[in-house]
């Protein structure tokens, strides 16, 4: 590895570890180059900014993820398969813990930048991941929807629902260490990250299959794309 790459690499775990144990708008430039023993010259050079690092680091998460959840997705197109929520999800979860990941802790990082980003509202980062890799998740959540049995479900009510199962898989990800911690204390045993996501599928799929509670006449007739 080039010298240059290798600082690259110590710029990324240093900001990875920072950006998930203190979150995106707490962490400066000043204390990433310091824990990775670069200077802030090295920052600039290969990511132009601090924006553009988070975007960098989200990039290397996603794109793989994003490529192998295509692959799923066509193969379903092209043999015309129409797949239960359940079995998107089973997809789903199996890539996330399957994730490419740079860090010691594996996708328990990437939950935590994604729910930080969440969290202090780094909506710069929503804008980059829609014109990235929305596409892809547009046309994940529409085979979500068309598996539903109810097909009528106002535009809100699903965009809430696919945001509180969103929210299930971030929590209990990005604090998977607690979780196991408490299990091992009150229970005796441990459980594996995979079998905890494996636990989510029935707990969200009954959430995306119940039918509508809506009944706000306003809240019924918004669309998604319309001005507010």
């Amino acid at each position: 590895m080039k010298a240059s790459e290798k600082t690259k690499e110590r710029i990324y775990t240093a900001a990875e570890q920072l950006f998930a144990e203190k979150g995106f708008t707490e962490t400066s430039l000043r204390a990433i180059t310091a824990k990775a023993g670069v200077n802030l010259a090295a920052v600039n050079y290969h990511f132009v900014s601090k924006e553009g690092l988070i975007k960098a680091i989200f990039k290397r998460y996603l794109t793989d993820f994003s490529l192998e959840l295509e692959k799923k997705l066509n193969h379903y197109e092209q043999k015309n398969i129409t797949p239960s929520i359940e079995e998107l999800l089973s997809v789903f979860m199996e890539l996330i813990v399957s994730i490419k990941t740079h860090s010691s802790k594996g996708v328990v990082t990437f939950m935590r930048l994604l729910s930080n980003a969440l969290l202090q509202k780094q909506l710069f980062l929503h804008e980059f991941m829609t014109n990235d890799f929305g596409f892809i998740f547009l046309r994940f959540g529409l085979l979500l929807r068309n598996a539903s049995t109810h097909k009528n479900m106002s535009d809100v009510e699903w965009f809430w629902r696919l945001h509180f199962s969103l929210g299930t898989v971030l929590l209990n990800i990005a604090s998977i260490d607690y979780f196991k911690t408490l299990m091992k204390q009150e229970f005796k045993s441990s459980i594996r990250t995979s079998q905890v996501m494996q636990l989510m599928i029935p707990y969200i799929t009954a959430g995306l299959s119940v039918g509508p509670t809506i009944t706000d006449p306003d809240l019924l007739n918004a669309k998604y794309g319309s001005a507010c």
